[in-house]
């Protein structure tokens, strides 16, 4: 049984309380009824302020002190007198660490478990134990203005978004530094090149990319994918190529082979291979459009 109460003081809220306990039609009139006796040393009391200045004082209760307690787990979930959520989510991730370390004793290559069945048991069962009562614990996003919160919003990402066998999509090269990467660029013969950059700047986080036709400049998308604090640069880079292989997919002056430029080493090694991370659905979404356009071609 849970009781709460709301006030301005916690003499306020421990007085109502209080009454919640003792009136006609309270808990103990309750217990009473049902012939359910409480245990006053199970009895938790939390005060929950961001007020450092507020003091917590203890509640008397039919002759039993009951101290505040700093922390309480309820249902699964660590309560903090804060609400920070810290104790809980630390507890989140070792269960899931426990799991994971659990499942890859059992994910040998040769020998164990099949990549597919790896990705049932990880979606069944290190999942729901990181994630429980998670709309409740999550750190949430923001608004445009950070004058609203969005509880409990999240990506869900896939533990194992393409099959270990799955045959590439395209080729990826990667010049050991800037000077091979020109040197490179001065060797390409496709007629189809697209440029691609993404950035972050004191407007937020963009992308764009540029196609070339013959060295003749065809077109420009741009995205605006919004402020920095919701977004990261290289989810810019991943908008950016998919941007480009939108180009590939869209536009009739598209000859192949083509060549997509970006500069970001992760984006690039990701796109053939995307993996479980935070904005690989971008990357995921590049892969599945550059094998249907190969296919229409």
């Amino acid at each position: 049984m849970a009781l709460i109460a709301i006030g301005k003081t916690f003499d306020e809220t421990h007085a109502t309380l209080l009454s919640m306990m003792e009136r006609e039609d309270g808990g103990y009139n309750w217990s009473s009824k049902h012939n359910s006796r409480f245990e006053m040393s199970k009895f938790t009391l939390m005060d929950f302020t961001l007020n450092r200045t507020k003091l917590s004082t203890p509640l008397m209760l039919r002759g039993t002190q009951i101290t505040p307690a700093p922390t309480h787990k309820f249902l699964g979930v660590i309560l903090d007198h804060k609400l920070r959520w810290k104790m809980h989510a630390a507890q989140a991730i070792a269960k899931g660490m426990k799991q994971v370390l659990l499942l890859r004793r059992i994910s040998a290559t040769s020998w164990g478990v099949p990549a597919k069945l790896m990705c049932q048991l990880y979606q069944t069962v290190v999942v729901p134990k990181i994630m429980y009562a998670a709309p409740v614990w999550l750190q949430p996003a923001y608004s445009g203005n950070h004058s609203a919160r969005i509880r409990g919003s999240k990506e869900t990402i896939h533990p194992c978004p393409i099959p270990p066998h799955a045959p590439p999509a395209h080729v990826i090269t990667i010049a050991l530094n800037k000077k091979e990467a020109i040197k490179e660029f001065t060797k390409l013969k496709d007629r189809t090149l697209i440029f691609t950059d993404g950035s972050r700047t004191e407007d937020g986080v963009g992308a764009a990319a540029v196609l070339y036709e013959d060295y003749q400049h065809i077109t420009t998308l741009r995205y605006h994918l919004g402020n920095a604090s919701q977004h990261t640069v290289f989810e810019a880079k991943a908008t950016a190529l998919l941007l480009a292989v939108h180009l590939l997919g869209t536009r009739m002056e598209v000859t192949y082979p083509a060549t997509i430029l970006v500069d970001n080493q992760a984006v690039i090694r990701l796109s053939e291979r995307p993996s479980a991370r935070p904005g690989h659905y971008l990357l995921m979404h590049s892969r599945s459009t550059i094998i249907k356009a190969l296919n229409e071609e």
